[in-house]
Order: structure tokens, then sequence, then C-alpha cells
């Protein structure tokens, strides 16, 4: 979480002092955690995911989608 806030303070002027609000605004902290938490889920997602790669044509690709989005 430290390392979240950091991050997302280090492009202001003065960071420690920004990392200092995060830590005194529950509102911004929360949406802080809510960051780690989607990057923690997104992490979790991608190491169970399984790729299969198969060669299809644009038209086949094409249709692939349609179905998705339906």
């Amino acid at each position: 979480m430290r390392r979240t806030v950091e991050t997302l303070s280090a492009s202001y002027e003065n960071p420690e002092e920004v990392v200092k609000w995060y830590y005194e605004n529950r509102e911004a902290l929360g949406s802080a955690q809510s960051l780690v938490l989607e990057e923690q889920v997104m992490e979790w997602i991608l190491s169970q995911a399984q790729v299969e790669e198969k060669t299809c044509s644009f038209d086949e690709l094409t249709e692939i989608r349609k179905t998705l989005n339906a």
C-alpha cells in the first residue's frame, strides 16, 4: 500500500506532503487501496489464465468477436 501511495505522489513537487495527505484523508487512501486491490485481482487472473494460440483468418476472428459482443 505504501509503495502505491509513494508512486502516486512521486510526480508532485513535494511528494512527502502528498503521502502525508493520503494517510490523513480516508477517501484518498480508499482510492489508493482500490487501485492496489484491482492490481492484485488482475495479477491473480493473469496467473490463472491459460493461453492457447490458434491460427485463424480475419473473417473467423471477426465472427468470434461478433459472438463475444452479442
